[in-house]
């Protein structure tokens, strides 16, 4: 059963949905974590069930070795997994249940961060996304996560999310 408005069931609904999550993240949420972290769509595919979103690396995002902090990488694995959560269960609230994080390699301070996730299946309660994040190459993912998301929820109230 799929808990998407006929709306949302096109690439261009996705699209629509998904830029519009981004949009909230930076500018809906002033005071929040997220807004600092600004995430921008990059794509989407309808028919894979897949996001990719880019991160600006920021000086304050930076550890004492002077790579991207780890609790950083988590919270854009974190933030993008959740945007696709979000559209899969129909515009939904969807708190993450469970989250893990395998950090592969460092993150670079001077090149964006590239983070795609993939939606393996979603139900009436549980979303189960797998991510990675990158930098130079797309192949070579210095993070990869596994996250499960909440997905009964209520519904996000348009005018404040989506409007």
């Amino acid at each position: 059963m799929d808990y998407r408005s006929q709306e949302l069931l096109s690439q261009e609904g996705m699209e629509r949905s998904l830029i519009q999550f981004a949009r909230f993240m930076k500018v809906g949420t002033p005071d929040a974590f997220t807004s600092m972290l600004a995430p921008a769509f990059v794509r989407c595919s309808f028919q894979d069930n897949t996001v990719v979103y880019s991160y600006e690396v920021k000086p304050w995002m930076k550890n004492p070795q002077g790579t991207i902090h780890g609790g950083i990488v988590a919270s854009m694995l974190d933030t993008t997994m959740g945007s696709l959560a979000f559209y899969m269960a129909g515009e939904k609230i969807t708190p993450t249940i469970t989250m893990k994080v395998d950090y592969v390699a460092p993150g670079l301070m001077d090149m964006p961060v590239y983070v795609g996730c993939n939606c393996t299946r979603c139900g009436g309660t549980m979303a189960y996304i797998t991510c990675k994040a990158w930098q130079a190459d797309e192949t070579k993912p210095f993070a990869t996560a596994d996250g499960v998301f909440f997905t009964a929820g209520p519904k996000a109230e348009a005018d404040k999310l989506l409007g």
